[in-house]
């Protein structure tokens, strides 16, 4: 129950992060954003975990880089690939990232998928399919570079995940997470300085509203980060991987109940398929049970 638990609000953090950035974005570019966002999440991780981070001595190298590039760069590839692509291209490269986070974590943390959870990534991903409308609306020009960025980003997180299950088993989580969101404010802070080759770092007005998305996004992102290592270290990321085809359902049923946006058939479709998915995935065999 624990595990769902934080599964759920992990998930409902990530879906609604969108809302945070869309704040954010008349008076911070986006990289700015998110280095505000992970210099936030480092710093309440850091004071929650300073008597637990000697625990990740040994492997900190390693938890560093996988935040530098699984959370720092690959926020900054997905936010330039969103923003340059359509929103039915940007939705089915990310219906990948499951997939890599299992293939990653074989490798990795050698994390065998069983058969129920392959079907499931399977459903999950027809749904996703479904929902984003790319067999109902033309993806168009596909723009390479913003392609190659959000393919890359995918891979990085995915690989970071299996990292993340690898060490979160033997490192407490807690200080594997706020590790990880140190190396993301260590590339992310730098890059930052790439918003004036745009529109600037501060693009407008620091308004209330901004202000108010940069905390969410910091605070959410320190709990999303600390539950995912958490998950992580209880269960296969293979099963995890599968959750996450929940978000662009949750992330429709926000932007209905926030924004007024009313689901179209195809979400409903694709939605059910999903939650398909995460039953067979989770659904266990029956115990048998002895002949007396």
């Amino acid at each position: 129950m624990k595990i769902r638990l934080g599964l759920a609000v992990m998930i409902l953090y990530f879906a609604g992060s969108f809302t945070g950035y869309d704040a954010a974005r008349p008076s911070f570019g986006v990289v700015t954003t998110n280095a505000l966002r992970f210099l936030i999440a480092a710093t309440l991780l850091c004071l929650l975990a300073r008597r637990r981070l000697a625990a990740a001595r040994e492997v900190r190298r390693h938890l560093i880089v996988a935040g530098m590039f699984g959370v720092g760069m690959m926020a900054v590839l997905m936010g330039f690939g969103v923003d340059r692509s359509s929103a039915t291209l940007a939705a089915l490269v990310m219906g990948l990232e499951p997939i890599g986070i299992t293939i990653a974590a074989a490798v990795v943390a050698r994390d065998r998928p069983t058969r129920r959870v392959l079907i499931g990534l399977a459903l999950g991903f027809s749904g996703g399919a479904v929902a984003s409308g790319a067999f109902t609306v033309p993806l168009g020009n596909v723009p390479t570079a913003a392609l190659i960025a959000m393919l890359t980003a995918v891979a990085a997180f995915s690989i970071y995940a299996a990292t993340v299950r690898r060490y979160s088993q033997d490192v407490d989580p807690l200080a594997v997470a706020a590790t990880t969101q140190l190396g993301a404010v260590l590339l992310v802070l730098p890059a930052s300085l790439l918003d004036g080759l745009d529109n600037g770092m501060v693009r407008g007005p620091i308004t209330l509203g901004a202000l108010a998305g940069i905390a969410f996004l910091g605070l959410g992102s320190g709990t999303a980060y600390m539950l995912l290592s958490s998950v992580l270290a209880a269960i296969p990321a293979s099963r995890f991987a599968v959750f996450m085809y929940l978000m662009p359902v949750v992330g429709v049923l926000i932007a209905w109940a926030i924004l007024g946006d009313a689901p179209y058939l195809r979400h409903l479709v694709g939605g059910t398929l999903i939650l398909l998915a995460v039953f067979v995935a989770e659904r266990r065999r029956p115990v048998p049970v002895a002949a007396a």
